[in-house]
């Protein structure tokens, strides 16, 4: 009997841009990576973290950069194609890790006039 070899499933990842807010005019957009495997599509931030739509995302096709992919309110636009390799070893990850640097928050400026805290003018 000849030996079963298990054939690799296909999988592409692709670098994206992403919106949870496809019912909004004005739409803020997320980084994030998109992996295909088999198929169905996981959606992934910029941390790494998976994305939960709700519902499945099946993807029947190469993407190209440039193309659009709609689940309703998720909308997702593809960047480019990243190698799969990066996407196991968090490379398409280590550019969204910065360093974060530590700053004390700024405080508004007083709207009290200089008058107002001096006491000069007013009644008296």
């Amino acid at each position: 009997k000849g030996a079963v070899v298990k054939e690799e499933a296909a999988e592409d990842c692709y670098k994206v841009v992403y919106t949870k807010e496809g019912h909004k005019k004005r739409r803020s957009y997320n980084s994030g990576v998109l992996r295909v495997k088999e198929g169905k599509g996981s959606l992934y931030d910029e941390e790494g973290t998976h994305i939960r739509l709700g519902r499945n995302l099946y993807v029947k096709t190469k993407l190209v950069p440039g193309a659009e992919l709609k689940l309703f309110p998720t909308l997702i636009e593809v960047e480019e194609v990243i190698p799969v390799e990066d996407f196991i070893a968090g490379r398409a990850f280590a550019a969204a890790v910065t360093t974060a640097v530590e700053q004390k928050p700024q405080k508004p400026p007083c709207k009290r006039s200089a008058r107002t805290l001096l006491g000069v003018g007013g009644n008296g």
